[in-house]
């Protein structure tokens, strides 16, 4: 509290929560939940930097029974004036307009940017970006494509849930291999983006915190992992 006796305004970023589709117990979920809910006051934005949730997809009238305690905490922070931005990663990259209706969210697909105490920010989650990687970056092009995307819709939401599960636990697998190749796209990235005129580079992804200070094009910016929840 500030000397007026008004909340002090902040933003809390969270990334790489991986909550289960799956039902049964989750005590991951369960400590992000308790610790959203002891958010008094809440922050004035909260930005989602991607994998949030371990699988997401919008049917029409199916949410996974797993994510309702987060839903609901999340809802609840956006009722008392929270702002509630995410950034898709490679886990939940299919929310779209019903994550946006539910929490009155704004969505953004891999990157966005924001403007935090006059200083300009660029945020993304952080897959996608090692250019040698190429069958990676296929197969992340194959599971965003609209016929895809149409595909699994057909099937029944809980066998999409083991699936997507499995899934999971490959591509976390794939990521303890590619951790380098990402950590050298990242930190390029944010060179040219300094260099473009932001002044922080914000990712995720690696599942570990990172601070560091660039220097590209004459200017000076600093890069943030914030590593995972």
């Amino acid at each position: 509290m500030n000397d007026s006796g008004k909340a002090a305004e902040y933003r809390l970023f969270l990334s790489d929560a991986h909550i289960s589709v799956l039902p049964g117990p989750c005590p991951r979920r369960d400590r992000l939940v308790s610790f959203l809910r002891s958010l008094s006051p809440g922050p004035k934005e909260l930005f989602l930097l991607g994998d949030i949730f371990e699988f997401w997809y919008e049917y029409e009238t199916v949410l996974y029974a797993s994510y309702f305690p987060l839903l609901h905490a999340l809802a609840t922070l956006r009722d008392q004036g929270t702002r509630i931005h995410l950034i898709t990663g490679n886990h939940d990259f299919w929310a779209g307009s019903q994550f946006q209706s539910l929490l009155s969210a704004r969505v953004s697909y891999d990157t966005g940017e924001a403007a935090i105490s006059g200083r300009r920010v660029f945020l993304c989650h952080g897959d996608g970006f090692a250019p040698e990687d190429k069958a990676y970056r296929a197969f992340r092009r194959t599971l965003r494509s609209r016929p895809f995307t149409w595909f699994i819709g057909r099937f029944p939401p809980g066998m999409v849930a083991k699936i997507a599960d499995r899934l999971a636990k490959w591509t976390r697998n794939r990521s303890d291999r590619s951790d380098d190749k990402d950590r050298r796209a990242l930190r390029s990235l944010a060179q040219k983006k300094i260099a473009e005129g932001y002044d922080v580079f914000l990712c995720a992804h690696l599942h570990s915190p990172e601070t560091a200070e660039i220097e590209a094009g004459g200017r000076k910016g600093l890069f943030l992992n914030v590593g995972d929840w």
